[in-house]
């Protein structure tokens, strides 16, 4: 069942500085806030519960060290406000896969909830990146030996020509 939720929080520099990753490194330009954080939850509450233990405390790890340099004060709204529609079992299981994930007694508080989920939806998109990039650098490397390889033939044919001359 779809419900509306309003994710309302104090706006902080981590959190801030997690939707401006994700309006990098996303490949839907221009993608909003409310997109954004469907994307966290989903891709949060997609996870099988062994891999979510340690893809949010490796998340909660990379939050602390997040880059916030570039964000001055002066340019921080005091608040966000996200409304979102959301399945109720996506919005129940991102909240379970915190809820075990760090031993907690009740579902996190927003802010934490939207910048780790957001961290850890941003760190599996960068390796699905560079896995791209790796597996296009593969390929690219598998037609240079294929010319070379053609190459080589011909080379060995006008060698074999010369010979018999």
């Amino acid at each position: 069942m779809l419900v509306n939720k309003t994710l309302i929080m104090r706006a902080r520099k981590d959190v801030v500085a997690v939707f401006k990753l994700y309006e990098r490194e996303n490949e839907k330009p221009n993608a909003s806030r409310p997109q954004a954080a469907l994307d966290f939850l989903s891709y949060v509450a997609g996870l099988k519960s062994e891999d979510a233990v340690e893809e949010l405390k490796t998340a909660a790890f990379k939050v602390k060290n997040i880059d916030v340099s570039d964000l001055s004060e002066e340019s921080m709204p005091t608040s966000i406000k996200i409304p979102i529609a959301i399945e109720e079992k996506v919005w129940t299981a991102a909240n379970n896969a915190f809820i075990n994930a760090f031993d907690l007694k009740k579902p996190p508080q927003t802010p934490y909830l939207i910048k780790v989920s957001g961290m850890a939806y941003l760190t599996h998109l960068m390796e699905r990146h560079t896995h791209a990039e790796s597996s296009s650098d593969n390929e690219i490397d598998a037609l240079r030996v294929k010319a070379m390889r053609i190459v080589l033939a011909a080379d060995k044919q006008k060698l074999e020509a010369i010979i018999e001359m």
